[in-house]
């Protein structure tokens, strides 16, 4: 018994030290622009830690997506460590590793084999398809899922082992709701319970059925709270009818199939096939065959095993949990997705390891050089495995990066473009923003997005005539973009038009009341306009609207400047660098009032930091007296 716990132990420790090496790229990247901005960077929900806001995040959706539990533990991470990418990326490798010791562990008891426990860990922690659940930070909510989900299968078999133990039976539901509420994909637990029954010979009675309505009930509940939150991605634009849905659902499976053997060429965004007149590549009419074809061997090959329940269990193990995510009613940009595979691959996974194990069994007489073979075929395959988990992971380095990779495979993904230009803006490289918009634009032309991007672009540049233009097209192509008519609001802002632009931002903020900048933006007009009450209106209904809107807070410190209220000035420039400790005008504008109170040292402290930031916006007279301050 002790050998076999410690022989347990050294191959779980074997699994989690090459899975870690293989992912170990991840712990250096940055965040993304690829939803990272609306989960973590700019998203004021998880910047508090409090009962309120714990309660609020129970009764939110995050993206379109209801994952409380995904945004309570970026809560506590922000609440501790900022926006430190490496944390975010080390919980998400941490949870990875967690869920591969439930693998082993859930296979083990379904199997009663170490030898496949193992195969099937390692090669659940190495396959380069889970890239993306892992490397990804917004896709925290597939590794968390996961581990409750895992936990969940582990607990009901214990409560089928242990003479059906009901401590068991009732963590199995606890766990299936955090499994729940971390991502709904977990909605395919309770036909797994009925596959977990099937491979451990548990008899079909009424009480089976019953046990199971509770895991029902909540599945069925999440599902439609799934379909209602996916509203807004599931469009008319995306809607298809015979025979494209056909052919969709048959590309879908086929791909998954075959990138479990052949994991290459691998993206974090598939764009839907460009038609030619109107009709598919003629590639995509043999998916349906090639299906066809899968299914007709299948059948042969269970017929031939004599439809052994281990084999039926790893196949419907791998159906049962792609089912939710074949987009039978499509929704999004993305016809595929890596992510789709983390929990189901462990299906095909159980299924080579059964494969692996027959044949050390079945030739006893070469058993020792077939074992040798084998030995040097898996470090063949777990290397190769570990070295495109390694190659993947530096892809999702920072946005530039990725959606080149995405870029250079797909060369005609607007989205791509889209998205690589918005990193180009971020880091202030207008012209390459220009670009990529230009041609994001061109190639989706009834987009409204890229060219108010666009228009952004130009402004920076100050070339408002093209800006201008920018905007107006995406207005055409959205009458209500109102995200379009606040950056006209600020092209005829630096224009010195100043009562257009505020017709602009009112226009932005009747369609979208609740759109926080074009509140700010306002709030800067009736301060340059010394309409200091006006402004100081719009500007504390931008932070009620966005609690961590840092130039937001900077505009409040200057309009209770202008009003002589300097305790209330150093208050939101305060609460502009919570926020941001990194933004440079609060710096200067601090700098300047603990100058002027003669309170040297945080003047210093504040100034030397703007200096560091090479923050370009300082009154030369100021930067000359500090100079004399400066130690």
């Amino acid at each position: 018994m002790k050998s076999r716990k410690l022989k347990i132990a050294l191959l779980i420790s074997l699994v989690l030290a090459v899975t870690f090496t293989a992912f170990y790229p991840s712990l250096q990247n940055d965040f993304t622009n690829w939803d990272d901005n609306g989960h973590i960077i700019d998203n004021p929900a998880i910047k508090t830690l409090s009962w309120g806001s714990l309660n609020k995040m129970m009764g939110s959706l995050l993206l379109d997506n209801y994952i409380p539990l995904t945004g309570i533990s970026y809560m506590i991470e922000y609440r501790f460590f900022k926006l430190n990418p490496f944390i975010y990326h080390a919980t998400n490798l941490f949870f990875h590793l967690l869920n591969c010791i439930l693998v082993f562990w859930l296979i083990y008891l379904v199997s009663s084999n170490v030898f496949i426990a193992f195969l099937v860990s390692l090669l659940f922690g190495i396959h380069p398809l889970h890239v993306e659940s892992v490397a990804w930070i917004s896709e925290r909510k597939d590794v968390l899922y996961a581990f409750f989900f895992l936990s969940a299968i582990i607990s009901y078999t214990y409560y089928i082992k242990k003479e059906q133990a009901q401590k068991f039976y009732y963590l199995a539901i606890l766990l299936f709701v955090l499994s729940l509420l971390s991502k709904p994909m977990a909605i395919s637990l309770p036909l797994l319970l009925f596959l977990i029954d099937y491979v451990l010979f548990r008899k079909f009675k009424k009480k089976v059925i019953i046990e199971k309505v509770p895991f029902i009930v909540l599945g069925v509940i999440f599902a439609l709270a799934v379909y209602y939150s996916q509203q807004t991605a599931i469009t008319h634009r995306f809607i298809f009818l015979f025979p494209d849905n056909i052919l969709y659902l048959s590309y879908r499976i086929v791909f998954y199939l075959m990138k479990f053997v052949m994991p290459v060429n691998l993206s974090c965004f598939y764009p839907y096939p460009l038609k030619i007149n109107g009709i598919l590549p003629s590639i995509y009419w043999i998916y349906p065959v090639i299906l066809c074809g899968f299914i007709a061997l299948t059948f042969v090959f269970l017929k031939k095993v004599k439809f052994d329940r281990p084999i039926i269990f790893g196949i419907l193990f791998f159906l049962i949990n792609i089912l939710p995510v074949l987009q039978i009613i499509p929704a999004g940009r993305t016809i595929i997705a890596d992510r789709y595979t983390y929990i189901p691959y462990i299906g095909f996974f159980f299924l080579a390891g059964k494969g692996f194990s027959y044949i050390l069994r079945k030739e006893a007489q070469y058993r020792l050089l077939i074992k040798q073979f084998f030995i040097i075929l898996l470090v063949c395959i777990a290397g190769i495995l570990s070295f495109l988990t390694w190659q993947r992971c530096l892809v999702w380095k920072n946005s530039v990066v990725l959606w080149t990779d995405v870029i250079k495979k797909y060369p005609y993904a607007a989205t791509a473009y889209n998205n690589r230009g918005y990193a180009y803006f971020a880091k202030n490289d207008y012209d390459m923003a220009i670009a990529d918009f230009d041609l994001a634009a061109r190639l989706d032309p009834h987009d409204p997005g890229a060219n108010t991007n666009l228009c952004l672009a130009y402004w920076k540049l100050g070339r408002f005539e093209l800006a201008i233009k920018a905007c107006n097209k995406a207005v055409e192509l959205k009458g209500d973009c109102f995200e379009a008519y606040n950056n006209l609001g600020s092209v005829y802002s630096s224009m010195g038009k100043q009562d257009a632009a505020m017709d602009f931002y009112m226009k932005a903020a009747s369609i979208n009341p609740d759109y926080a900048p074009v509140y700010n933006n306002m709030s800067k007009i009736y301060l340059e306009s010394r309409r200091y009450g006006e402004a100081l209106e719009t500007g504390l209904k931008a932070v009620f609207l966005k609690p961590d809107f840092v130039e937001a807070y900077d505009n409040l410190g200057s309009i209770y400047l202008f009003l002589g209220k300097q305790e209330k000035a150093l208050f939101f420039y305060k609460k502009a660098l919570e926020f941001n400790p990194d933004y440079g005008s609060a710096h200067n504008n601090l700098a300047v009032i603990y100058y002027y109170r003669k309170e040297y040292d945080l003047a210093v402290k504040h100034y030397s930091k703007v200096i560091e930031l090479k923050y370009n916006k300082v009154n030369p007279e100021f930067s000359e007296l500090m100079k004399v301050h400066l130690p």
